[in-house]
């Protein structure tokens, strides 16, 4: 019947009224065409299918229509250094942050993108507070031993690739042992 509908007014000549009504059938009112929760799940959705240009086309979304979103500038932050735009990563992170959003994530997220732009002794300070919020990632233990390793120090990289072999991470242990003594 709503086909049928459609088709008419298609064929009348009135196409604007006929989209919409399918809009208000399609989408569900909430006052405004989307919200803000709306694209961010969308792009939460985008995200782990590991759809990051989709995933930051919602996020940039959610961010027009809510520019305090902190959530929404971080998971922005995050496709962005799935996209190899580790500055873009690093500055929206950094706009989460400033938004009270603090946890694991905005440093790891952080210091992954200063490793990839070879700024080590930056991606250290972010692994360390990351390993505050966390100090049983064992990822995060291995990743600050290999920066730590980028800055010929041998010492604390040794200390914390043997953190992240004491949690559980084996590959550790390859270098570890691969370390000339002292």
């Amino acid at each position: 019947m709503k086909k049928t509908m459609c088709r008419k007014q298609l064929s009348t000549n009135t196409s604007s009224t006929c989209i919409a009504v399918l809009y208000f059938l399609l989408v569900p009112f909430t006052g405004t065409s989307q919200t803000a929760d709306n694209y961010f799940k969308q792009a939460l959705l985008n995200d782990s299918l590991q759809k990051f240009s989709s995933a930051l086309q919602a996020c940039n979304r959610a961010i027009a229509v809510n520019p305090g979103f902190a959530k929404a500038y971080y998971l922005r932050g995050k496709a962005c250094f799935h996209l190899k735009d580790y500055k873009g990563a690093i500055k929206d992170v950094n706009k989460a942050a400033q938004l009270h959003l603090q946890n694991e994530n905005i440093y790891l997220v952080r210091a992954y993108a200063r490793l990839a732009l070879h700024e080590y002794a930056i991606a250290i300070q972010d692994f360390n507070k990351a390993i505050v919020f966390n100090p049983g990632n064992s990822l995060t233990w291995y990743h600050r031993g290999y920066t730590n390793l980028q800055l010929h120090n041998k010492k604390k990289a040794r200390t914390d690739f043997s953190k992240a072999i004491e949690l559980g991470i084996k590959e550790s242990g390859d270098i570890v042992n691969g370390f000339e003594p002292e």
